[in-house]
């Protein structure tokens, strides 16, 4: 095990930060640089937590991309034939950290962004937008548009989610 530290750390620590402080006990199963996974023990459930994140340099951009590869995909599929809880949680941050956002979604939120099976889109991809005073952080991906028919189309995630589990 190297000494070094990577930059997925850092965002990786973001969440295990805020589990922390909730009383939850997360425990490392596996990460690399595109995604961390961890089991989370909360007084409520167990939970398999699924952590990706992205950043974004300019203030004033408040959309942040996640990409699922085949391989993202695989490990999800695995989780849910194992009948695992999977929740998603996204690292939306900015450069300097301030006023980043950690958006929460379940396996069904998640399901209605990505289509593994979609032959038009080389990558599955999700993304999280954050609308200034909103309480809800917005969701939509390769799957789901984020305007449909001149409304919104996003699914809405509770901005203080992490608190719930």
């Amino acid at each position: 095990m190297s000494n070094s530290v990577n930059k997925s750390d850092f965002y990786y620590g973001t969440f295990l930060t805020k589990v922390l402080d909730n009383g939850n006990k997360p425990a490392l199963v596996s990460k690399n640089d595109g995604r961390g996974i961890y089991k989370l023990t909360t007084n409520k459930e167990d939970y398999i937590v699924y952590i990706k994140y992205a950043t974004n340099s300019n203030k004033n951009h408040r959309r942040w991309n996640f990409n699922y590869t085949d391989n993202n995909i695989e490990e999800i599929r695995k989780y849910i034939e194992e009948d695992k809880n999977i929740i998603f949680a996204y690292i939306c941050a900015y450069d300097d950290f301030k006023n980043s956002e950690i958006a929460i979604a379940k396996l069904e939120e998640l399901k209605e962004c990505i289509d593994p099976e979609c032959e038009r889109n080389e990558s599955n991809r999700v993304t999280i937008y954050k609308k200034p005073y909103s309480p809800v952080l917005r969701m939509y991906g390769t799957k789901r548009a984020d305007i449909k028919e001149e409304k919104d189309n996003t699914i809405h995630l509770r901005r203080n989610r992490i608190n719930e589990l």
